[in-house]
């Protein structure tokens, strides 16, 4: 999947989608374009969903109540798959999962008690999809915005190194709640390493992460 870009914004009518948004809120718009074949998306959708859930397990306590459950009509049955989050057996699941992701990476990261989200897909072109995620800190949302899509796209496509979501949710949450960025005193924070440490921030840039002016320098 591909990031074409976010716009900020209220969007009222989404209100008439999602009973959850909070009234007034802001939302983020998140363009995003598939890119691979529809089967590649559908066939790799169960294991993704489950490794999903192993790495962010809360995903399971999430209130997913909207959208279609249906799945005559459907290419592929996907009906036999227990999921906490809605299923219609089509490449708008994968979309759908980087919403519950990014909702879920926010929460943990912005200490947000709650926050809704909404997939939509286009007519044309049909690989395009809207993911609106609730926010309070529009940086925090790209950001969690951004790791969603790494994680997702590590795991159906073959990155050139493996992506560590524990290690990057660990270092951001202790930067975003405890408000340090001093590099010897996360280093004895973490229990990391220095050459670790840098890493992590390195992962951290390329995320867009919003440090502060002064980025710790290990």
């Amino acid at each position: 999947m591909k990031l074409i870009g976010f716009e900020e914004g209220l969007f009222p009518e989404l209100d008439n989608y999602n009973a959850g948004f909070n009234k007034g809120s802001r939302r983020l718009k998140v363009t995003i374009d598939t890119l691979a074949a529809k089967t590649h998306y559908i066939e790799n959708y169960p294991e993704l969903l489950f490794n999903t859930l192993d790495l962010l397990p809360n995903i399971r306590n999430h209130r997913c109540s909207h959208g279609e459950n249906e799945h005559a009509g459907r290419d592929y049955d996907m009906s036999h798959i227990f999921s906490p989050i809605k299923i219609v057996g089509d490449v708008i699941d994968t979309v759908h999962l980087f919403e519950h992701v990014a909702l879920e990476i926010q929460c943990q990261v912005a200490e947000m008690q709650e926050c809704s989200g909404l997939t939509c897909n286009y007519w044309e072109p049909e690989t395009r999809y809207d993911v609106f995620i609730e926010y309070e800190e529009a940086p925090i949302a790209e950001f969690s915005c951004l790791t969603s899509l790494k994680l997702i796209n590590s795991q159906i496509n073959t990155p050139e190194e493996p992506f560590n979501i524990r290690d990057v949710l660990m270092l951001a949450t202790t930067i975003a709640r405890q408000g340090v960025e001093d590099a010897g005193s996360l280093s004895s924070h973490l229990g990391w390493s220095n050459g670790k440490l840098n890493r992590i921030i390195a992962e951290l840039q390329e995320l867009k992460f919003p440090f502060s002016a002064h980025l710790p320098a290990a």
